[in-house]
């Protein structure tokens, strides 16, 4: 899955479902985990600036 486009085109207003529609074979759940897990370090990241 091409992540950064995934986060590029979410901020741009694309919806997840519309992505995925353009990617098949990609699970939702799938993009559900890396969006997660990108979140997990976002706060990991944060908590060591801190």
């Amino acid at each position: 899955m091409p992540i950064a486009e995934l986060f590029e085109e979410l901020n741009e207003g694309i919806t997840l479902d519309q992505f995925l529609d353009c990617y098949e074979g990609i699970e939702m759940s799938d993009a559900e985990r890396i969006i997660d897990r990108q979140i997990e370090l976002l706060r990991t990241v944060r908590a060591k600036t801190l």
